[in-house]
């Protein structure tokens, strides 16, 4: 019997008999991201100032931009970075760094979409958002989501600025955020503040 015949042949039988041929098996399920750590899980001391080196990061990739003196990768220029960058997958889930109240939600032209979080003298601010899942006056707990990254239509791309100020005075964030296996660019290597 030819192999075309013999594969049809079971398909008339089933249709005979009023039957279907069986469904494809549904797709899998898209990976769900699960939901961020209770606050008591990051370990934290109470007040902001207590807890450098000890900050849970904000999304999860790679630190693309330092702190500091740096080229601008659009305009060439040099000029000094009051944050870090971080590249994310597009619209990645943001989360507090630290317990605080939205003191700001808004749009600058360095940090495109961002929410700002006063935490008693200190501030942290998450820009290049896609969305944000935030008001001002919201109070916010150690990793609640506040909104998601860039996409790759933001002026960044799809990544996450990140900034930490004491009163009005910018620090390297690098310096409150634990310390990952991996948080730098294969080719990046960070100055430190001596040198800059």
């Amino acid at each position: 019997m030819p192999r075309r015949l013999f594969l049809l042949v079971p398909l008339v039988a089933l249709a005979a008999c009023g039957g279907t041929p069986p469904a494809a098996p549904p797709p899998p399920p898209a990976p769900v991201r699960p939901p961020p750590p209770a606050p008591e899980a990051f370990d934290l001391a109470p007040t902001f100032a207590e807890n450098a080196g000890r900050l849970p990061w904000p999304a999860t990739g790679v630190v693309t931009g330092f702190f500091g003196r740096r080229t601008d990768p659009d305009t060439g220029t040099l000029t000094d970075a009051v944050g870090i960058d971080i590249a994310t997958a597009p619209e990645d889930r943001v989360t507090a760094t630290f317990a605080g109240r939205v003191s700001r939600v808004g749009q600058m032209a360095a940090f495109g979409t961002f929410v700002m979080l006063k935490h008693h003298g200190w501030t942290t601010v998450y820009g290049n958002l896609s969305r944000v899942d935030v008001a001002s006056g919201d109070s916010v707990a150690t990793g609640a989501p506040l909104g998601a990254s860039g996409t790759l239509d933001e002026r960044r791309g799809a990544s996450l600025f990140f900034a930490v100020f004491q009163d009005s005075t910018a620090v390297d964030p690098m310096l409150w955020l634990r310390p990952r296996t991996r948080p730098l660019a294969p080719e990046d290597t960070p100055v430190s503040p001596q040198g800059r």
